[in-house]
Formats: structure tokens, sequence, C-alpha cells
């Protein structure tokens, strides 16, 4: 693999200046960088599926505890949020590279003062491609219709007992996602399974987390209401972009102070579909469109939250009961992040999939609760 010299440059100043400034500063803030190599596995109607050569990255982090306070310590243990820096190659000049910045959560899967530390980390940010589709210069991407994308990752970190004073050795299996939320076609996105490998710095944990003692939520269901909205486009090249709301009712069985069920039922209002289905109609009689269906579609959406103090990260699946036009597939998913404003309002911010890797929608939304009950 060829890396050019002022790329290893900054990789080495990213590896070695931080922790140098952190262990005379003596904090527990933890940085790390690496490189990770995997497969685009792009949409199938591309020709990048499993092609040569493979992609890399460059990344470097910065995580920091969110312990400061005693309870919040003691109840949720070791959780560090951070900043996760990645560049990525597609070795491939129709493609371009990517330029990312995430916003992380790292879970730890075994005791904090373990020799071997397991981590599941989720990243959501925002990306620059260089090179995206242009009808003109670069027909061939289609994978990026735009400059900038809503890219997310996870991955499971295995931390190697320290080699010298706060040096760790780790690997990876990570996931990353590019995709522009479908605001301007071409959006095939791009799903980049992977090993990462490299070297952090972590100071050593000594704090010991137990709940014991601690007042605790009781179990409760209560209900919400909201509304998500956005903008999208079909996948039609050159389509104007349309405004899409999703209003939905949510029955949501509280746990604990961790943990949550959401079940929601929601109504989809997207224009864009609407726009794609008349023009199938009138283009493509092919298609065997007899007569123009709703384009609306109703669906039930089971998910589950994660909580830390003001805010929750929700994974679930959806399907559409009602779907009177095939768009993509039955069943979805979707990741989120709420931040809870208060007692009764809510903030969200996600990403709808369909078969875990097509992006069609990047979802803003507000939503109340009824009753005080968090």
């Amino acid at each position: 693999m060829y890396i050019r010299v002022n790329r290893l440059r900054v990789l080495l100043l990213l590896l070695l200046l931080p922790p140098v400034r952190q262990a005379q500063a003596q904090h527990l803030d933890r940085w790390e960088a690496g490189i990770n190599l995997g497969y685009n596995l792009a949409r199938y109607r591309t020709t990048y599926l499993f092609e040569s050569p493979i992609p890399y990255s460059f990344q470097a982090s910065w995580q920091h505890p969110l312990y400061a306070q005693k309870n919040r310590r003691q109840r949720y243990g070791l959780f560090d949020a951070g900043v996760l820096l990645l560049y990525h190659d597609f070795r491939k000049p129709e493609l371009g590279r990517n330029y990312s910045v995430y916003a992380t959560g790292s879970f730890y899967l075994n005791r904090p003062a373990a020799p071997w530390q397991w981590v599941f980390r989720l990243g959501m940010g925002l990306a620059y491609n260089t090179h995206p589709y242009d009808a003109h210069s670069n027909t061939k991407n289609q994978l990026f219709g735009s400059h900038w994308l809503f890219p997310f990752n996870a991955g499971f970190y295995l931390y190697a007992p320290p080699i010298a004073e706060n040096w760790r050795f780790w690997t990876a299996f990570t996931v990353y996602h590019y995709s522009n939320g479908n605001l301007r076609a071409p959006n095939f996105g791009a799903n980049l399974p992977g090993l990462s490998f490299g070297l952090a710095y972590m100071p050593p944990v000594r704090d010991k987390f137990s709940a014991a003692g601690l007042p605790d939520t009781p179990p409760a269901w209560i209900w919400t209401a909201g509304m998500r909205f956005g903008f999208n486009q079909s996948d039609f090249t050159g389509s104007k972009v349309y405004p899409f709301f999703i209003p939905a009712l949510s029955a949501e069985r509280v746990f604990n102070f961790r943990h949550r069920v959401i079940i929601t039922a929601e109504l989809f209002v997207s224009y864009f579909l609407r726009e794609q289905i008349h023009y199938i109609y009138y283009t493509y009689p092919e298609e065997g469109l007899r007569k123009i269906p709703d384009f609306k579609r109703a669906g039930l959406y089971v998910a589950h939250e994660f909580h830390y103090g003001s805010f929750g990260i929700d994974l679930g699946m959806g399907y559409y009961f009602y779907y009177p036009y095939r768009f993509e597939s039955r069943a979805y998913s979707r990741l989120g992040l709420r931040f809870f404003a208060g007692r009764h309002w809510r903030l969200h911010y996600g990403v709808k999939l369909h078969s875990f890797s097509r992006a069609e929608a990047l979802e803003l939304g507000v939503e109340y609760q009824f009753g005080k009950t968090r």
C-alpha cells in the first residue's frame, strides 16, 4: 500500500502530541489513532462491489470519560463521549476521498479496570466528499450525489493490556456508512466493514462502579406524540427536492434510568414519492401501473433506547402495514439520537434506512410527552 509521506507525518503527530500533553495535564482523557482496511459494500446496482484496490482510512479520536458527578458515575459506569476525525481514501479517482468528523459514544462491555477492555462505539457526524457525481465531469460516481454527507459508524474495539505506562494496542471490527440522506441523487451510498488497528493512550481507571442504594426510575408506560420532518429527493437524477412529514404516536415502556422500549405507529407523507409515482406512471408504462397509487405509507416501529443523562440513543426496526406502492423494502430501520429538553419536550435526529444500507431520509423532529414520568 502506498501512503504519502505528508499523511504519515500527520498521523504520527496525531499519535504522539496529544498523549504528551495529556500526560502533563494528568487528566483521564483518552487519545488514540489508527488505520482501517475494509471492502466497499456498495449497492448492487453499482460496479463498486468488492472491487480492488481496498479502500483505507486514517482515524484519530479523543475520548472523555463522563463521570464527573459521583451519582452519574455509579449509575452508568464508564461511558466516554468524544470526537473522531477520519480520512477515507477510496483509491478510485471517480469516488474521491472523504473527510469526516464524528461525535461518538463509547460503552465499556466489561470491567473498566480489566487488563483487556471491550468497548462498543457509535458515531454520527458530517463528511465532505472531494469528487461527487457531476452530470458533465463525473458521471461514474453513483455513490455520492453531493459534497456533504451524513455518515455514521459502529464498532467493537478490543484494547490489549498496557505495553508501557498508559499505552495500549487496539484492534476493532468497524462499519462506516456514508450517505447524504437522499438530499440529492444519485445516492446509492457506501458501507465499509473492515478491520482497524492502532495505538491508544489510556490512563488507568481506579473507580469502582455500583448503583446500589441509589434511587431508580420506577417502571412505567408513557405516551408521546411527535412530528419528524426533512427534505429528500427521488432516485431519478435531476429531480426536485421535496419535504416529508412523519406524524407519530408512541407508547414507551420505561424499565429503569438506562433502558426503555418504544413502540410507534407512524404515517409517512413523502412528497418526493408522489412525484416519483407520477413520473413512472406517465413515462414508463412497462412498469405496469394501471392507476396512480397512494404515495403515503404507514408503519409500526419498535426500538430500544439507551439513556445517558439527557440523551437517548435508539436503534430499531419497522414494518409498513400500509404499503400501496412498492418502494425499496417493506421493512425499515432507524438509528436516532434524542435530547430530553425538560420533562415534556424532546428533540430528535436520526437516519431512516432500508435493508440496513439504503438511507431514505435524514430526519429531524420534535416530540411531546404526556405526563411527568421520565
